[in-house]
């Protein structure tokens, strides 16, 4: 657990969804500071999620048609105990049917509220002037924990090994200034393209294309 100054702990899973986002501008990460404001919102919003669980019992429809049972919580999708036998449950046929991927579509919907609330922040912060992301990708630390990685796989991209890595490249964001070497990776430019073909896809709906393995 983390302490903010005058705040709360927080796990470090919260304090990198609530303090690192994305630019509008594509130029990669932004750390947001903690202002009573930000750590606010962001209580709230952890205020507003499935925190008591309404358990029933349900019928999960899988992706190939068939149904399984189990007790889970039909607003977030979260399961309670084992599944359990058809042959076990009276009146099987008239239990409510949910979707198999619930829990997934939750924890999407609730990532994108979070996103929306935080970009009031990234946006009050650009116009007010930032600098501690850039400052980071120039310090003697990340340029120390780069090289680290290119040794470790012999300057050979981890992508397909066949090219030279040019660039480090996030594969989390969580830590952030105090990165595990396993969430970075060497990739050569052309598998650092695809990968950000990949994200800028899957993220259309953000602020817009996203530089998260920006070249450093």
């Amino acid at each position: 657990m983390v302490k903010l100054e005058g705040t709360d702990e927080f796990a470090e899973e919260d304090l990198g969804r609530m303090l690192w986002a994305k630019r509008p501008d594509g130029g990669g990460l932004l750390k947001l500071r903690a202002s009573h404001e930000l750590v606010q919102d962001y209580r709230d919003w952890l205020a507003t999620g499935c925190n008591e669980h309404e358990f029933e019992l349900v019928a999960i429809q899988a992706r190939n048609g068939s149904l399984m049972y189990r007790r889970q919580c039909a607003n977030c999708g979260s399961p309670s105990g084992q599944w359990i036998s058809k042959d076990k449950i009276a009146d099987a046929e008239t239990l409510k049917t949910i979707s198999a991927d619930l829990r997934e579509q939750y924890a999407k919907r609730r990532d994108a509220e979070w996103k929306a609330t935080q970009r009031r922040h990234v946006i009050q912060q650009l116009h007010e002037g930032d600098s501690d992301y850039a400052d980071y990708l120039n310090s003697p630390e990340w340029k120390a924990k780069r090289l680290k990685v290119l040794r470790r796989a012999d300057t050979i991209c981890e992508g397909c090994r066949e090219r030279k890595a040019t660039e480090v490249h996030h594969l989390s964001y969580t830590h952030v200034g105090n990165e595990f070497l396993w969430e970075l990776v060497a990739i050569c430019d052309e598998c650092h393209q695809r990968v950000h073909a990949r994200i800028e896809s899957e993220d259309a709906d953000d602020f817009g294309s996203d530089e998260d393995g920006e070249a450093w």
